[in-house]
């Protein structure tokens, strides 16, 4: 699982809204991270939770840039 936290992209929901707005107006961040599939927990229950986590996560690091 790749996962992927970004800002400065907010205005950017469409392909036509993209080719607008180059250049952008305001420096993009991005924080990547992996985990391996060894690491991903088992049965739906846990995957859940494991999941959320991870949204709050990205959650965490956008409030923080």
């Amino acid at each position: 699982m790749v996962f992927v936290a970004h800002t400065g992209l907010d205005g950017i929901d469409s392909v036509r809204a993209a080719w607008a707005g180059v250049p952008l107006g305001e420096a993009v961040r991005a924080h990547w991270w992996r985990v391996p599939a060894a690491e991903v927990p088992d049965g739906d229950e846990a995957r859940e939770q494991w999941l959320l986590a991870q949204w709050q996560r990205v959650d965490q690091w956008i409030t923080g840039h």
